[in-house]
């Protein structure tokens, strides 16, 4: 069921039924700019028996992103409309996508398969989600690809494994335990200020 309206109508929840909109990474939920505000009135409505068979949900922003011409240009596709178009991507006897919060933006994430084959690869964006779509369910590893450092102290390029099994439908991974390189140095100094106490020339 196609919806242009808000995403949290009565008939959503009087039937239990998802929308794209839930799917979706933060930062890519808005189908409309108002005077410079993102909203969400163009969306799908899934039923819990659809949903395991759902690959992918793909906002195509076509129309908000990009500010309205003084002329309507024919030959582009860009503000043929005010709205930007859902695309909802079915297989049918099921599809499974992968989403998770690493907390960091630009942290590489890749899924390989038990035969060591990269099926999808992916980049954290600037609220540290990302997602993977169109997948056959089973079991994968997921590695996220980054120069951060762990909650042991070790810093490097680091390469967090952990193994998942992808049911039909979404799943999540959990957030691992990273930590940013300069939280580690902002822990240093402070402890070096409590041991050291304050410099001579403070007065």
């Amino acid at each position: 069921m196609i919806a242009n309206r808000w995403p949290f109508c009565s008939a959503r929840r009087s039937r239990r039924w998802s929308t794209s909109y839930d799917f979706l990474p933060k930062l890519d939920r808005y189908t409309y700019n108002f005077n410079g505000a993102s909203q969400v009135l163009d969306h799908i409505l899934i039923s819990p028996a659809m949903l395991p068979h759902v690959a992918q949900v793909d906002p195509v922003h076509i129309n908000a992103d990009y500010p309205y011409p003084q002329q309507t240009d024919a030959t582009s596709v860009h503000h043929s409309s005010d709205h930007d178009p859902v695309v909802l991507r079915i297989r049918p006897g099921g599809a499974s996508w992968v989403s998770g919060d690493v907390r960091f933006a630009g942290v590489g994430v890749q899924l390989w398969d038990g035969a060591g084959a990269l099926v999808a690869e992916s980049t954290s964006d600037a609220a540290g989600q990302y997602h993977l779509w169109n997948l056959a369910p089973g079991a994968y590893t997921v590695r996220l690809i980054a120069c951060l450092c762990t909650s042991n102290g070790q810093s490097a390029d680091s390469l967090l494994e952990q193994s998942v099994n992808l049911s039909p439908g979404p799943n999540t991974v959990p957030t691992p335990p990273m930590q940013h390189s300069a939280v580690q140095i902002g822990q240093a100094a402070a402890l070096m200020t409590g041991v050291l106490g304050p410099s001579p020339m403070q007065p």
